[in-house]
Parts: structure tokens; sequence; C-alpha cells
């Protein structure tokens, strides 16, 4: 068999057809990326900055903006909002209607759009353990789990392919959501940008959204990547890529994210400390000592 052929970065032609099914690296989401920072190829670009031309840091690479491929009869089928499941809003207990959300953001409870009666509810915050591709983050899933057995850990690329992109990280916080009403916590490992979550239908799902970057250095992301079996479609061109919004990922971390983002170093660490050093985090954001946390990654990384 063949290596498929790289995939070239989505233009705004490119934004409505499916991706390639079979080139699969680290699928990245839809094209929302982290708050303030604009989309590669649905939004215009950022101005230019006085004196020189915008910097990697105004958004994030391209590699991180192909989008999983749709189902047929999909929500991206013409249909439009109305005809989109993921949009329908869960059942309100009091009235059996399709009207139960949470746009108040309530910690403890849902409210129903039809009946307007309110319901007890668990709106736990999210974690997400987010990077690059190589840097470890389905790698670090079993010992995360053995860590956190109090959480629920996720790998992200679950679900991948089913659905569109915007019903992807939306399914995510339903999940999440379920996952809460037994009194646990979700924690997915996975590529999502602040963005992702923001645009979903059923944000009010899940409370504050906390995010920790697993980094790695560019020699050992690539040593890892080139490592992977010839069906991965890695090239020169995709690590390359992923160094670029590995980067970017360090520079934004206190910027973008709200909490700041604290950064993991996966390159000298088996998966048991990287699980460790994630579960300590995540222990402490759960005690309430998560304001700024600072990075734990090695100098110059």
């Amino acid at each position: 068999m063949n290596t498929p052929r790289r995939a070239r970065a989505l233009t705004a032609a490119d934004a409505a057809r499916p991706a390639v099914a079979s080139r699969r690296c680290d699928p990245p989401l839809r094209p929302a990326v982290a708050s303030g920072a604009p989309a590669a190829h649905h939004r215009p670009g950022p101005a230019p900055r006085p004196g020189g031309p915008v910097s990697l840091g105004d958004h994030p690479p391209r590699a991180t903006r192909r989008a999983p491929p749709a189902r047929r009869g999909s929500a991206d089928d013409g249909a439009g909002r109305a005809g989109r499941t993921a949009d329908m809003p869960l059942v309100c207990p009091r009235c059996g209607a399709h009207a139960l959300t949470n746009a108040e953001r309530a910690p403890d409870s849902t409210r129903c759009a039809a009946c307007g009666a309110s319901t007890p509810a668990n709106v736990f915050p999210l974690f997400v353990v987010t990077g690059a591709s190589g840097a470890g983050k389905t790698t670090v899933v079993p010992a995360l789990r053995r860590r956190l057995p109090e959480c629920v850990v996720f790998d992200k690329d679950l679900l991948w392919g089913r659905g569109t992109a915007e019903q992807f990280t939306n399914n995510w916080l339903r999940i999440a959501y379920a996952v809460a009403q037994c009194g646990r916590h979700a924690v997915i490992c996975g590529t999502i940008m602040p963005g992702d979550v923001d645009a979903c239908e059923d944000r009010g799902l899940v409370g504050a959204v906390h995010f920790l970057n697993l980094h790695c250095g560019d020699e050992v992301r690539g040593r890892r990547l080139r490592a992977r079996p010839p069906w991965r479609g890695v090239d020169d061109e995709y690590v390359v890529e992923h160094e670029r919004f590995a980067r970017w990922l360090l520079e934004s971390a206190a910027t973008r994210f709200d909490p700041a983002m604290p950064t993991v170093d996966t390159s000298d660490r088996s998966a048991e400390e990287v699980a460790d050093a994630v579960g300590r985090w995540v222990e402490r954001v759960l005690a309430g000592r998560c304001v700024r946390e600072p990075s734990d990654r090695a100098p110059g990384a």
C-alpha cells in the first residue's frame, strides 16, 4: 500500500471539504483557535504590526487547523443549523422538551428554555491536556488514568471523525457534563484550543476550562514523529509545522489562555512521571490553588 500523500494547508475554498480520513497524524479540531487569535482560514488575519510582518505569536500555525471528516448525512449537508443533531439541547426532565441549557453559566443547575424549570446539576471545570504533535498526549493517557482514578481521562481522538468539526468539541462537552453528573471530573488529552470550546453550543455545560501544555524539545519531537508508522503520513514539513505550533503554545501560554496555561516538558520523562506532574496540576486546581501556576519545563525548552 502506498503511503497517503500529505494534505495541504486549508484555504477558504477548502474549508467545507472533509479532510482525508486515511491520513491521521495528530488531528486538530475546528477553525477556531486560542482566545484572541484569528483562525487560519475563516476569519481575517491579524493586522500587520508597525515596522514588521505579523509574527507567529499572533496565531497558531496551520498545522493545527485541519478538521475531522464529516460523516454522510451530517450537519454540513446543507440542512442548516435547524437540522443539526449536535445543536439539539438536552431533554428537560420536567416538560420533556429538548430545551435544557445553561446559557447563564450557573455552577449548579441547568434551565429549560421551554418551561423555565431549573434542574440541579453538576457543572464542573474541564481539564484539557493539549500540546503539539509528538509531545506525548496519547502516550500519557493510560498512566494518567492510574494517577487520577477519581477523574475520567479521555483520549480526544476517541470521537475522531464522528460528526462535523463543530460537533466534535461540542460532543466532548456533553460527555464531560455526563461525567460530572456522576460526581467526577473529565480530563481530555488532545489538541483543543480555548476558541474551540467557547464556540460550542453547549459551552455552559462545563465550568472553567483549564489547559496544560505538554511540550518536548524539537530534536525529541522529530525523533518521535519520524518513528511513527508510514501510514501516519509524517514528513519533514509536518515536523516543522508542529515545531512552530509548539513554540506558539509556549509563547501564548500566559496571554492567550485564562487561566494561564502551565507547561510540562516530556523530553526526558517517563509516561508515569508526566502523569504525576499532570495529576498534581489537576489536584492543585481542584484544591483552589490554580492561579498562575509556574510552568514545569526545562529552561530554554
